[in-house]
């Protein structure tokens, strides 16, 4: 499972964690798979469990969507984060 930092922030995922959805608890946050930083903002991939398989949700710190997807397998999970994570490096964003 993803790591909570002291200050109550998620850790990176590993993917070595990638679950699968559970009815009984329904949708679940596995963790950020990636985070980048501009000069002002944060963005962030997050992986939910989906009844589907898994969800990506690509948002600006604050709430704002800017992309989600659906997912049927884990190579397709990871091979979308990292194509959005190019997309974003690509626009000036940022790791640390």
């Amino acid at each position: 499972m993803a790591k909570v930092t002291p200050t109550g922030a998620t850790e990176v995922f590993d993917r070595s964690d990638l679950i699968p959805y559970d009815p009984a608890q329904g949708p679940r946050e596995l963790g950020n798979v990636w985070v980048a930083f501009n000069e002002t903002r944060r963005l962030v991939c997050t992986l939910f469990t989906h009844g589907l398989g898994w969800e990506l949700r690509l948002m600006v710190m604050g709430g704002m969507f800017i992309r989600r997807e659906v997912c049927t397998t884990q190579t397709q999970v990871f091979e979308m984060a990292d194509q959005w994570k190019q997309d974003a490096v690509a626009r000036g964003w940022r790791q640390r």
